[in-house]
């Protein structure tokens, strides 16, 4: 048995799994690990710079992408070690993060699973840590992702004050969760229901239920970049999300709230379907900003369509 089984899950992030795996491999760790990466079937040639450039990693092919979800649970289903730690391909360890929160499990027994600080190549703090989803939250969520980019110092500077201690929390997001392993056989691992997203809020919410406790430790920080992989595929990305969420509100709080959810997002959807088709009917073909709103009205007729379809993941 080892400390940490770290878990990578790769889909056409070949730069970017490069460095994270550099951060692991490449670092000096006082705790023992294994490492998994699970590709989802990439053609950029990350498997083949896996196999050559870090022969050490236990490599798993799959034919094609499976989903966040479902590669990270091959990988857990044969970890060893005493704690699993998920982390995003576009993440990067930074000296002493990850014997830091080992050593935080290993001094709070009540600790189902916790997660740190991560920051952006700049510095900024990113929301990776929260309370449960609600309809409200949901709102308040939403302002303060707006919030951090059109007025960021503000709102990270209240961030910073709030949580600038360890503290108990709802969920940590999975892009760096580390997670007691005795979870596995007690809570099981996450949800195949989801594709990817909402799928470590759930986990967390299960792991809370069997009496754990989630921790937010900021005094320890990594580097994360944020949606490598999902900004490649914005529209499917998008449209996962909303599933997941979807299914989310069904699973935990029932049928009658799910559909309040989908009128809320349909609604805006319909919104703003109307206001991007209108600045595409508008604008002078081969402008930018009718390739742009295009892409809108497209994501937000999608988005209308799935909110009305009643389907979730």
């Amino acid at each position: 048995m080892v400390d940490v089984s770290i878990v990578v899950v790769n889909y056409n992030t070949r730069e970017h799994l490069f460095q994270c795996l550099s951060s692991i491999f490449n670092l000096s760790h006082g705790c023992s690990y294994e490492v998994f990466v699970v590709d989802n079937g990439s053609s950029d040639g990350s498997a083949a710079m896996v196999r050559t450039g870090f022969p050490g990693a236990k490599l798993v092919e799959n034919q094609k992408n499976v989903g966040f979800v479902k590669a990270n649970n091959i990988a857990l289903g044969d970890a060893s070690g005493r704690y699993f730690l998920l982390l995003n391909a576009d993440a990067k360890l930074l000296p002493g993060s990850l014997d830091a929160m080992v050593e935080f499990m290993d001094t709070h027994s009540d600790a189902g699973a916790c997660g740190c600080k991560q920051v952006d190549a700049k510095g900024n703090i990113q929301l990776t840590w929260g309370y449960f989803p609600t309809l409200a939250r949901e709102v308040v969520r939403k302002a303060m992702h707006a919030r951090l980019s059109i007025n960021g110092n503000i709102v990270r500077a209240y961030l910073s004050h709030r949580f600038n201690g360890q503290t108990v929390v709802d969920w940590v997001a999975g892009s760096c969760l580390m997670v007691r392993a005795s979870i596995r056989e007690q809570v099981g691992l996450m949800d195949e229901n989801y594709f990817m997203y909402f799928e470590d809020i759930d986990w967390c919410h299960r792991i809370q239920q069997a009496g754990w406790n989630i921790y937010y430790l900021p005094h320890i920080q990594m580097l994360h970049e944020g949606g490598a992989s999902a900004n490649k595929h914005k529209i499917d990305a998008i449209l996962a999300y909303r599933r997941s969420q979807f299914y989310f509100t069904r699973k935990h709080y029932g049928s009658a709230v799910e559909k309040v959810l989908r009128v809320i997002i349909g609604g805006k959807s319909l919104f703003n379907l109307a206001r991007w088709g209108l600045r595409y009917a508008l604008a002078p073909n081969g402008n930018s900003e009718r390739e742009l709103a295009l892409c809108y009205t497209i994501v937000y007729k999608k988005t209308l369509e799935l909110a009305l379809s009643n389907k979730t993941a």
